[in-house]
């Protein structure tokens, strides 16, 4: 779980730098 947080924050900023 603790390697999942990253992935999943990290698939969020792309989202959130794509706009």
């Amino acid at each position: 779980l603790l390697l999942s947080l990253p992935v999943l924050a990290g698939a969020i900023t792309m989202l959130l730098t794509d706009r």
